[in-house]
């Protein structure tokens, strides 16, 4: 995702997120929780809105939609406490039906939370029993509320697909942020890793210069170490228990985060090609992610037939 010194209000930069995955239509109600959203919904015109007469309806139609097309069905909770808790229904019905259902939900504006506000209920306890989660935005920078979006789309199509509650305090739909031309959320293919995909790993080790394997507590509870010192002596490649300024990083059952990165090219290198291979496929790209780069000679997207075309930043293999 990159950024720009125009700013945005956050409802914008929510819309363009969508757009970017995928998403030709949203569900919903209109409300007073998430009103910048809705205009940029009606002004960008590139994600159809379809209304309902009330929020349980739209979120069965988004479950229906995500069923059909395989993408997550989002609907607009846009009425923070009674608009909202109207969805409980259909987010259980996800959930029971495995559906990916995303739920962008309106909460009270952050400085007015926990002060008995008008119509304030906890929404993330209601939703958190029946979801995969149920998550309150409550960041001191609105920028990262378009990350946070994503994050709930990639934990919705990942592994075992399911609802994500996404509950956005009405004030940072409002508050300006960084413009972004966000990419497609990468979602980690399940099952074995496919041969291309090793073949595209082969060719990203043999062209490193200075190659690690970062080796996390994954690879030990799937019994992996003798085929790991195999590799590592064969390849002459060091093994690794932490991050470093290496050209390429193959990371086998580590989720790369906070503590093996500190979510800082201090610690990972900006030009760091990575590949990465995990049980949880949410945790696949999930902090270190870039949209597909190719050199100037490349006109074509990367795919394991073509590894020339390189992601410099958080290139990982989609799979587990």
């Amino acid at each position: 995702m990159t950024k720009t010194n125009t700013k945005i209000t956050g409802g914008e930069a929510v819309y363009r997120v969508l757009q970017a995955n995928g998403i030709g239509s949203v569900f919903g109600l209109l409300g007073g929780s998430m009103l910048e959203l809705s205009d940029a919904v009606y002004q960008g015109g590139g994600i159809g809105y379809v209304g309902a007469r009330d929020e349980r309806a739209a979120g069965h139609m988004a479950d229906a939609w995500a069923r059909m097309t395989g993408k997550p069905g989002v609907v607009l909770g846009a009425q923070a406490g009674p608009g909202v808790v109207n969805i409980v229904t259909a987010v259980a019905e996800a959930q029971l039906a495995y559906s990916p259902l995303v739920v962008i939900a309106g909460a009270i504006s952050r400085c007015d939370q926990a002060k008995d506000t008008f119509q304030e209920v906890d929404q993330v306890a209601l939703f958190a029993p029946i979801s995969k989660r149920s998550v309150m935005v409550m960041v001191t920078d609105p920028a990262r509320l378009a990350p946070m979006l994503e994050d709930a789309i990639r934990l919705a199509n990942s592994g075992r697909r399911g609802p994500v509650v996404l509950h956005v305090p009405r004030d940072l739909f409002a508050a300006g942020v960084p413009a972004i031309d966000p990419k497609p959320v990468n979602i980690a293919r399940p099952g074995p890793v496919a041969p291309d995909d090793i073949s595209a790993i082969a060719t990203l080790l043999a062209t490193a210069q200075r190659p690690v394997i970062f080796a996390g507590g994954g690879l030990k509870w799937g019994k992996g170490r003798g085929a790991l010192t195999a590799l590592a002596e064969t390849l002459e490649v060091p093994v690794v228990a932490s991050t470093g300024h290496a050209d390429v990083m193959v990371v086998l059952g580590a989720r790369l985060g906070f503590n093996s990165t500190f979510h800082s090219n201090d610690y990972v290198g900006a030009d760091t090609r990575i590949a990465h291979v995990d049980i949880d496929g949410s945790a696949v790209g999930r902090w270190l992610k870039s949209a597909p780069h190719c050199p100037k000679t490349q006109s074509s997207p990367w795919t394991p037939a073509n590894p020339a075309c390189r992601r410099p930043t958080g290139w990982r293999i989609i799979s587990r």
